[in-house]
């Protein structure tokens, strides 16, 4: 791999960290109404972005929030389109019997 596409792979990984981190923040301020709608329809809520201090991750360090987020790209990694929608709708995985959870 050249430096250039080190780099790039560098700032890709940072891309998606940020967006992770913003989303998650906003899915702590939504209400029951706005998910649902979201897990509906895919269409996330135009709302500005909740002031600094008001999620649980603006008091943690950026150690702690990439352990989150790699963890949990490790777990919806290499899942297919309808057994993402089969977890939103069930909360559990297709191949997962329902009291495992």
């Amino acid at each position: 791999m050249t430096r250039s596409e080190a780099r790039l792979e560098r700032i890709a990984r940072e891309v998606s960290f940020r967006v992770w981190f913003r989303r998650q923040r906003m899915f702590e301020t939504m209400t029951a109404n706005e998910l649902e709608a979201y897990a509906v329809s895919g269409i996330w809520v135009d709302r500005p972005e909740p002031a600094f201090g008001i999620s649980r991750f603006d008091s943690m360090d950026r150690a702690n929030l990439i352990k989150l987020w790699k963890r949990q790209m490790a777990y919806f990694a290499g899942r297919h389109g309808t057994e993402l929608e089969f977890y939103a709708m069930h909360g559990f995985w297709p191949e997962q019997n329902a009291f495992e959870q």
